[in-house]
């Protein structure tokens, strides 16, 4: 699988790398297009899978967490105040 994202990583450089001198046609457009495409493809991959994996539980004590500490902050803001 990692050579995989290797192989990838390498055609998305190659074909920004191709694209770009030719930016003045239609095909270095098209090319440029693509390769924009798939790097947001594969960054929307990512984040589905990271919400995916992550467990209710474990959301929820992130969200208390940080609404902890947001009044933990508002507390000394009113303290400077």
């Amino acid at each position: 699988m990692k050579h995989l994202n290797v192989l990838e990583d390498v055609l998305i450089a190659g074909g920004i790398s191709v694209s770009l001198p030719m930016i003045e046609t239609i095909l270095g457009i098209i090319i440029l297009s693509v390769q924009v495409i798939l790097i947001f493809y594969k960054l929307g991959c990512r984040i589905y899978k990271a919400i995916k994996n992550k467990k209710p539980e474990e959301v929820e004590d992130a969200l208390n967490d940080a609404k902890g500490e947001l009044e933990n902050l508002k507390g000394k803001q009113d303290g400077k105040d």
